[in-house]
């Protein structure tokens, strides 16, 4: 066989492992769906998928409120999964009630059967699972392959981000948008490198993740403001891509409206009317739940580090809930599909404190990378990192979900830095001898 054919075939038998391994990881995030524990907020999202998609006005003025504050996409996609497998409409279950206790919900119709809760979790799996071929690039054009395997394996075996991805509520689906943004901005970064100019696809596929990143949960704005700004940057740099950077700006505007119908009456005074909602929300669960407040930013930054570090998997922030479904976590907690590495103990204190220390020595090479998909996602990450300490008020485990890819991916170039730095080591000494 010729060098070049079998360079060739070695990059073709590399192709198909990277697709085998994407399979793999895809399979062991689906197959703990069923056995997942129970959460209150899926029987909220699920009442929600009662209305139709497109109606401006649910019939429910509670159900109205909730399409106000929360995103649209998932919900829809929830609907659009029980009436394709012809689920009655007059059995999804109605809104959880908090105060009221889990007999009171259980016995008022505010749980979803096994199979509407199963239809519901289906697109929402489905959703996580397109996120791993975007993560993967990104960890590829970030460290080679060993950063694409390292951070889709921290992912794909993450105890928190597996319970949260596979439950029926907003989380999978601002996950995956997320990573589809900054994927798209670094397509259109490295355009623009190669070709002096975006391309179409990146200019549109840019819009769409922007788009259904923010209909998909209001904090995605966050992913999507930095990569806006990763492209602005670019765009003044070089005045020829203002228009195409305004016009995906614009665009995406334009997804996230369409996708939300209690917006179109008056998408002018929404906004505020939105972050009012919002506010009385934040007053209520600070009020309701004092002892998960965070007091200063001290607090909060010791939080956000326990998180990425070493903090297992919360299943309920209301203890109360919590007791309910003991039975559920201690089957679930009992299965192979729970995650790797992080249910607390020393085994788990150590890989958390490893991922986190890699996590900042990622940030110092790519400091010095300054590669396109080194801009998107420290831009990404920072902004997060941001929003994260000054707007959460709740020590609540899902609000740190999105930093999750960020840190995997930053890990991932954390470690194959350091892999690379000791292969180059090694040459000079394997040479001498």
């Amino acid at each position: 066989m010729r060098p070049t054919e079998r360079k060739r075939w070695i990059a073709r038998v590399a192709v198909w492992l990277d697709v085998a391994w994407l399979l793999a990881l895809a399979l062991y995030i689906a197959g703990g769906t069923s056995l997942v524990p129970f959460h209150g907020d899926e029987s909220m999202f699920i009442a929600m998928s009662r209305a139709p998609t497109f109606a401006q006005q649910a019939s429910d003025p509670q159900i109205q409120q909730l399409r106000m504050l929360n995103g649209t996409l998932p919900v829809a996609l929830m609907r659009a999964s029980w009436r394709f497998a012809d689920y009655p409409a007059q059995r999804v279950n109605g809104s959880w009630v908090w105060g009221a206790g889990w007999d009171w919900n259980r016995r008022n119709g505010r749980k979803p059967d096994a199979e509407l809760l199963a239809l519901a979790r289906m697109p929402q799996v489905a959703v996580a699972c397109l996120s791993l071929p975007m993560l993967f690039l990104l960890g590829l054009w970030l460290g080679g392959r060993p950063a694409a395997y390292t951070a889709t394996f921290l992912i794909a075996t993450h105890p928190v981000a597996l319970l949260n991805l596979r439950r029926a509520t907003l989380e999978s689906g601002l996950f995956t948008a997320s990573i589809a943004t900054v994927f798209f901005a670094v397509v259109w970064l490295r355009a623009v490198e190669r070709r002096g100019a975006p391309t179409a696809a990146a200019v549109i596929g840019f819009a769409l993740a922007a788009g259904l990143a923010v209909a998909s949960k209001h904090s995605g704005l966050v992913p999507v403001a930095a990569s806006f700004l990763v492209l602005g940057t670019a765009a003044i740099r070089k005045r020829s891509l203002l228009v195409p950077w305004l016009s995906s700006g614009l665009l995406a505007l334009g997804i996230f409206i369409g996708l939300n119908p209690t917006w179109w009456s008056n998408p002018v005074a929404r906004p505020s009317e939105v972050l009012a909602l919002r506010q009385a929300v934040v007053e209520h669960q600070l009020g309701a739940f004092p002892g998960s407040a965070y007091e200063d930013l001290p607090a909060r930054v010791a939080g956000l580090t326990r998180q990425l570090s070493t903090a297992p998997p919360v299943y309920a922030e209301i203890p109360g809930f919590g007791y309910a479904i003991a039975p559920e976590i201690r089957a679930y907690a009992a299965s192979p599909w729970r995650g790797l590495l992080r249910h607390g103990g020393n085994v788990a204190t150590a890989f958390g404190l490893a991922t986190l220390g890699f996590c900042v020595l990622g940030c110092f090479a790519l400091l010095r990378h300054r590669s396109p998909a080194a801009q998107a996602v420290l831009a990404w990450g920072g902004v997060l990192v941001a929003f994260t300490l000054l707007a959460i008020p709740l020590a609540w485990q899902r609000y740190y979900l999105p930093l999750l890819p960020v840190e995997a991916l930053l890990a991932a170039a954390g470690f194959a830095a350091v892999a690379n730095r000791i292969q180059v080591r090694k040459r000079p000494a394997t040479a001498a001898e």
